[in-house]
């Protein structure tokens, strides 16, 4: 029986010192952000606005977002775009959609 391993990275989001979630990178290119439990079951008058998805939906915080080849679109949107982008995935050394 031989064990398969895969290199995986993960990188904690917090807002304000709250642990909100997790994405998690793994090296066949899938991204998966899953917000922490406990600030799913923060009170929704007490709980940090992450994204104003989450008041719209409210399955929102419960469900994975899996991603092939890129981020989530709420933390997609807060890379740069265009040139910059560009120049940053050549620092980084990784493709343009890549940048964990």
């Amino acid at each position: 029986m031989t064990k398969t391993s895969e290199d995986v990275e993960g990188l904690n989001i917090q807002l304000h010192g709250v642990d909100v979630a997790v994405v998690t990178h793994y090296a066949g290119g899938k991204n998966i952000l899953t917000f922490n439990p406990a600030f799913i079951t923060t009170s929704q008058h007490e709980r940090l606005t992450f994204s104003l998805r989450q008041r719209r939906d409210p399955q929102y915080l419960h469900t994975p977002q899996i991603r092939t080849d890129k981020l989530p679109p709420v933390l997609s949107n807060l890379l740069p775009e265009g040139a910059l982008r560009d120049v940053v995935s050549q620092a980084l050394q990784c493709h343009t959609n890549n940048f964990i």
